[in-house]
């Protein structure tokens, strides 16, 4: 599946607003030093056909 196939992204850093309209973005924080790191999710939600 495919998502965010208009990204534009140059570049190893960004600000968390930079990223705040994608899709699939997972955020973890580092607990010793703060660091926010942002990863691609991997996990599929698959909606029960009956119900939608």
């Amino acid at each position: 599946m495919d998502i965010n196939t208009n990204a534009n992204m140059s570049g190893e850093i960004f600000k968390a607003g930079q990223l705040a309209h994608f899709s699939g973005i997972h955020f973890r924080q580092n607990s010793m030093t703060g660091e926010i790191t942002a990863f691609r999710s991997t996990r599929e939600i698959k909606l029960n056909a009956d119900l939608h």
